[in-house]
């Protein structure tokens, strides 16, 4: 505020605070209490303050009636910090104040298409956008206007962290004016950001060890497929593609080695075997090819690409690369789905299926939703289940038909509720119920298989039952095995031996029936691939 040219009187009920705020450039240091109002005016020619920022954090509303107190006729009010909204009507009236809640950063925060897509306001309508607030904290910083030094009171290594809460809780003066802050051990290899050409390879690959970098730490990433992935004896090389903090916390708890700077200071790190792409599904298609083009082996979280141009383009890439492509279709990888198909394996007949998913809400604002970041539901995810009837059959895709609704207003590729009909090349047919209608308590999926004088249903990859003619055999699991262990494991055993478990051919078509659900909504017809 100072160096924005304001006259700035800090208040508060805490001394060693107040000098500090004048210390850091306050004009005019206050005790709060009954005396504050007036001395204000006084020192205002009888004026107020034009704007009064209440920062507190309290269980009463008594900051906000200092601040109605101090601030001038017309002026405001801005409440920044924690404190009850109780004010009076008299003093609002009287001096027809106008009172505002902060909610932070500035206009564009919150707004998806703003945050996310890069869509900035108009600055002849918007001056200051969370954006443009952030450009001139950073420019006084830089020009030494604006100090944030003093705002950290102490760095506490976080072995000491107990020591840290202890200090929130002490009381009157002996609890810290400033943040605390954690400090956690850098690894030497990672203390720096090597350039590209500087890379060591840490590992060769003719020991046994296929090196993997990730792009996109993010929580299913992070939960899942690194965990996944260090069962299969990969070493992790290189994270990048996240948000800094989710990039650094991927370094620091999952056990990378090194952090990239960019999506390319994975790919094109030739310290890496293979590359893990697990960012929101719109990047998919461009990152898989631009790593399959580097020559690396590549895993790609479903779905492969949102159009049937992204899918071309990565399915040449694909077919001329020395790597391999995998899909994350976990579920064929599944130890019960393997039962299954086996069960059904001496039946010479076409098998006919009914798939039940109960996919849940998902909230209309959700990327998920958005047609370029996500591409819907249908693509997004039923892609599962379409790859996992696939794989029991054994045979392509050759027509989808689909009806379904959505969200009211929503655009036909969000459409997720949807009972979609499969025809197979060996005449087997199968029904995919996907919903995210319905009760949240009912489990998640429910699959049931015909195929000449057997029958199995799998219920939410728990318990696996299995009717032939002799009678019936009942597998139950302790946990939901889901594949994805299984997956990784295949993708690390096909580059070291040069084998793959899922050829291109079975991507190309999963994932243009999974496109084609889409399509099919869209015209009310079926789509013959």
């Amino acid at each position: 505020m100072t160096a924005a040219g304001a006259e700035v009187f800090a208040l508060d009920i805490d001394q060693s605070r107040i000098d500090r705020a004048v210390a850091a450039g306050a004009d005019h240091g206050l005790l709060a209490g009954a005396s504050a109002p007036e001395r204000i005016k006084n020192l205002t020619a009888g004026v107020g303050v034009d704007v009064a920022l209440v920062t507190a954090a309290a269980t009463t509303n008594a900051p906000l009636l200092t601040a109605t107190a101090i601030a001038r006729d017309r002026g405001s009010v801005v409440l920044i910090g924690a404190v009850p909204i109780n004010l009076p009507r008299a003093e609002l009236y009287e001096k027809e104040l106008r009172f505002r809640v902060s909610r932070s950063y500035g206009p564009g925060r919150y707004d998806r298409e703003y945050e996310e897509r890069g869509l900035d306001y108009p600055i002849a309508y918007v001056r200051w956008t969370e954006q443009r607030n952030m450009e001139v904290i950073l420019e006084l910083q830089a020009r030494n206007r604006l100090r944030i030094d003093d705002l950290v009171e102490e760095v506490i290594p976080v072995d000491e962290a107990a020591r840290a809460y202890s200090l929130l809780g002490a009381p009157g003066a002996q609890r810290p004016v400033g943040a605390i802050v954690l400090s956690y051990p850098t690894p030497a290899s990672s203390a720096t950001m090597p350039v590209l050409s500087e890379h060591a390879s840490s590992a060769p690959f003719d020991a046994g060890v296929v090196r993997v970098g990730l792009i996109g730490p993010g929580r299913f990433a992070s939960r899942v497929l690194v965990t996944a992935f260090t069962a299969a004896g990969a070493q992790l090389e290189i994270v990048g593609g996240g948000s800094g903090r989710s990039v650094e916390a991927a370094s620091r708890d999952l056990g990378f080695a090194r952090i990239a700077d960019s999506d390319d200071g994975v790919i094109l790190d030739p310290a890496v075997d293979a590359v893990v792409i697990a960012t929101r599904h719109g990047t998919h298609a461009q990152l898989a090819k631009r790593a399959l083009d580097a020559g690396k082996h590549v895993f790609c979280e479903k779905p492969l690409a949102l159009s049937e141009a992204e899918l071309a383009a990565v399915l040449a890439a694909a077919e001329n690369a020395p790597g391999q492509l995998m899909v994350g279709f976990n579920r064929r990888y599944s130890p019960l789905i393997t039962q299954l198909r086996d069960f059904l394996a001496d039946q010479d007949a076409p098998l006919i299926a009914a798939y039940r998913v109960s996919a849940g809400q998902v909230e209309p604002g959700s990327w998920v939703h958005d047609l370029e970041q996500g591409g819907g539901r249908a693509i997004g995810e039923a892609c599962h289940f379409v790859d996992t009837l696939r794989f029991l059959v054994g045979k392509p895709v050759t027509t989808i038909h689909v009806v379904g609704y959505g969200q009211p207003g929503a655009p036909l590729q969000a459409r997720d509720n949807l009972v979609i009909s499969l025809s197979f090349a060996d005449g087997s047919a199968g029904t995919i119920i996907y919903s995210a209608a319905g009760s949240a308590e009912v489990p998640k999926e429910r699959l049931e298989v015909f195929r000449g004088t057997r029958t199995a249903l799998l219920d939410d990859y728990r318990v696996l039952e299995l009717y032939g003619p002799v009678g019936k055999r009942v597998v139950k699991t302790r946990s939901q095995e889901k594949g994805h262990r299984e997956e990784a494991a295949s993708f690390i055993a096909g580059i070291m031996t040069g084998t793959v478990s899922m050829s291109v051919a079975e991507i190309a078509n999963v994932s243009r029936a999974s496109i084609a659900i889409v399509e099919s909504v869209a015209t009310g017809r079926p789509v013959s691939l």
